[in-house]
């Protein structure tokens, strides 16, 4: 019963905010969006949401959905631009030796700090655990080194 209430709020949600973030979408937040889905792919939209700065999972879902979904009904056929995506080695077999766009200048700063935070978020592999150990096992040799530094003294 529980369930059934929550799958009838997202779809309330998903439906009032139907299309309305697909023109808005900068291009930090779509950059933001596509590594966060690279990273926790797209089942993991608590995770992602948080990235975004919206209100709730499904609202981040919905926009992924409209923003890189395929052409919504009217147009006649595949785009250059989408006959171009699916065979990307034949346009440049290489692409990861050039070099990477650079981020505009002329960027607000709550997207810059969008940025930053994002990459920060996304870089951090380790832990708590692993960090609270490593701080633990610092700790643990420099009281060993003071140990030794009294037994020469």
């Amino acid at each position: 019963m529980l369930q059934k209430k929550r799958e009838v709020k997202i779809a309330d949600v998903t439906q009032a905010y139907s299309g309305r973030f697909q023109a808005r979408r900068s291009n930090t937040e779509d950059e933001v969006l596509n590594a966060a889905i690279a990273k926790y792919g797209k089942n993991q939209w608590v995770r992602i949401s948080s990235f975004l700065k919206l209100p709730d999972n499904a609202e981040a879902k919905e926009n992924e959905e409209h923003g890189l979904g395929g052409p919504e009904g009217g147009e006649a056929g595949p785009s250059a631009d989408d006959i171009r995506r699916l065979r990307p080695g034949e346009i440049d077999p290489d692409p990861e030796t050039k070099a990477a766009r650079p981020d505009p200048i002329d960027m607000d700063e709550d997207e810059k700090e969008m940025l930053s935070e994002a990459r920060a978020r996304l870089a951090n592999t380790q832990g708590e655990t692993a960090k609270r150990k490593a701080r633990e096992r610092q700790l643990e040799g420099q009281a060993a080194r003071c140990v030794t530094e009294k037994a020469r003294a």
